[in-house]
């Protein structure tokens, strides 16, 4: 049994918003020195190997954290046989989750699971009271967080209808000292600027996008990265403008000295699902500060270069791998051509002057046909690999084992209340010497047969939870049965199985959904060949 532990440690951007004191008490720095403390007070975990899993800026109310995906995808794997945090609050805000992993998952896969501030540790803390009060902080917990939310929602509309602005300023601008209102950014102002003197000029958008690249200006994105505004947003190292950045600067109204709040609203209170705010939901100031462009200008643009109406989405080409596919090189969504048919993918970027990535066009029937290729042996290995497990009697058995557990350990309980029964006849008179040492030796046997079944349960009961058919496999199986026989790829398919597909020019990457999983169940020669698929060369693939 591997000795390795855990130390979760998480912070929301929330936390911001507390008091001083609160925010210190809950800080990374803070969290990280309580656990160690804890752990050089416990002799136990001396020569157990620590790994450290942060999350600093995510929520609690969603498990799509990647510090914590990573310390569970270990604690499924086995690796991981102890968990520790600060307290239940770090580990999740959503009791439902909490009460799921402390009650079904850590128990049938054999973790121990340690919340400090709470006084709870899962090896001792089994009675009723302690389950209770777990529940209880877990539901406070969730209340807290949605309450939280909805007083942040609350205090930022009033900000909005006081004309202060709430979230990240355009390019073009920052945010003044107080951080009430706009003020012109010199460097980013003179690109904005220049744009829009081009277009009032009558250069297209496809002419401005060319003479801004020709120039080698930073792009919005590589703009604030390069100046540490805020996070950085890119997935390519070699940005380029487009007629999308283009077009987002010269419609937006802010450059006018408008200021236009509340762009998006929730779908339903403290959601974070948002749609597109009507005009009367949203917050305008005029002259909120100081313009880029006049008013005149602007709208003299809006003639000059007319808002295109929105596609028919019923005349939408859907394909299986839409939105799926990347280019290997600067990490965006290929684009989709009815040219030269039967239908290609090529990466938007590569059209541009300046653009380090491949102008190839990737035949879609020859993609699709590839990636169902790597796909088909990995429906068949998830399949065997569940077999393996006989899910539904490794419950019943595990099951069995934990009530023969609690059994023996009421008996043992039972017989330590006799051997303080005997003791006490024994000192009120009521047994001889001779009678109480016999009787005691009886109880001492007894309750040493007890301890060596309960050793062995428990020893059953860990080698069980390890049969107990994990999760993702159980997910991946359902999938498999369901395409296993497909005979073409569908949307649905790729959903279930590909996160991604990036395009290189001498092969193809795909991100599997279950990366690891399929790692532990294929052989190396397995594995191999589903490489040998996957790295076709470009030539191979037109």
């Amino acid at each position: 049994m591997t000795n390795e532990l855990a130390c979760y440690i998480r912070l929301s951007h929330a936390d911001d918003d507390l008091g001083e004191n609160q925010y210190e008490s809950s800080s990374i720095s803070n969290q990280r020195e309580l656990i160690h403390k804890y752990l050089a007070s416990h002799a136990e975990f001396a020569k157990w190997k620590i790994h450290e899993f942060v999350d600093d800026g995510f929520s609690g109310t969603t498990e799509n954290r990647p510090g914590f995906q990573n310390m569970i995808r270990m604690v499924r794997q086995g690796q991981i046989r102890c968990i520790i945090v600060k307290d239940f609050s770090r580990f999740a805000r959503n009791y439902i989750t909490m009460g799921d992993y402390l009650e079904q998952i850590f128990p049938c896969l054999g973790v121990r699971f340690i919340s400090i501030n709470d006084n709870y540790d899962s090896s001792i803390s089994t009675n009723i009271s302690d389950n209770m009060t777990m529940v209880l902080k877990s539901i406070l917990n969730g209340y807290y967080s949605r309450d939280l939310s909805a007083k942040m929602h609350s205090f930022n509309t009033q900000r909005m209808k006081n004309g202060e602005f709430v979230g990240t300023p355009c390019f073009g601008y920052v945010l003044n000292p107080e951080k009430t209102h706009f003020a012109i950014d010199p460097d980013a102002a003179k690109i904005v600027r220049e744009i829009f003197d081009l277009a009032l000029s009558g250069k297209t958008r496809s002419e401005i996008v060319t003479i801004l690249n020709n120039k080698g200006y930073p792009t919005p994105a590589e703009y604030n990265r390069q100046r540490g505004y805020g996070k950085s947003q890119m997935v390519t190292s070699h940005p380029l403008w487009d007629h999308v950045k283009v077009s987002r600067i010269l419609r937006d109204r802010t450059y006018t000295g408008t200021l236009i709040m509340r762009k998006r609203v929730p779908v339903a209170p403290c959601s974070k699902h948002k749609r597109k705010a009507e005009s009367a939901e949203q917050f305008i100031k005029e002259n909120a500060h100081e313009a880029i462009v006049t008013q005149e200008e602007f709208e003299k643009i809006a003639e000059l270069m007319p808002k295109k109406k929105g596609w028919n989405r019923e005349n939408q080409m859907f394909y299986p791998l839409k939105g799926i596919v990347r280019c290997g090189t600067c990490g965006k969504v290929m684009s989709y051509r009815t040219s030269p048919k039967p239908g290609v993918l090529q990466c938007p970027e590569s059209i541009l002057e300046h653009s380090i990535c491949s102008p190839t066009l990737f035949p879609l029937p020859k993609l699709n046909d590839i990636v169902l290729t790597c796909l088909k042996p990995l429906l068949a290995i998830t399949l065997q690999a569940e077999k393996k497990y006989n899910h539904k009697q490794s419950i019943e058995r595990s099951n069995k084992c934990q009530e023969k557990i609690l059994e023996l350990k009421h008996q043992k309980k039972q017989l330590q209340s006799k051997k303080t029964q005997c003791y006490e006849e024994y000192i009120a008179g009521q047994l001889d010497l001779d009678a109480y040492l016999s009787i005691k030796n009886a109880y001492q046997s007894e309750g040493a047969k007890i301890d060596k079944q309960l050793a062995a349960l428990e020893e059953q009961e860990v080698s069980l939870s390890y049969a107990l058919m994990p999760s993702d496999l159980q997910q991946a199986a359902d999938h498999a049965k369901q395409y296993a026989n497909s005979a073409v790829l569908t949307a649905e398919m790729v959903k279930s199985f590909i996160e991604a597909i990036y395009i290189f020019d001498s092969h193809i990457e795909i991100k599997w959904r279950f990366a690891d999983l399929f790692e532990q169940f294929m052989s190396d020669n397995q594995l191999t060949n589903i490489i040998k698929t996957e790295n076709k060369t470009q030539e191979e693939i037109i």
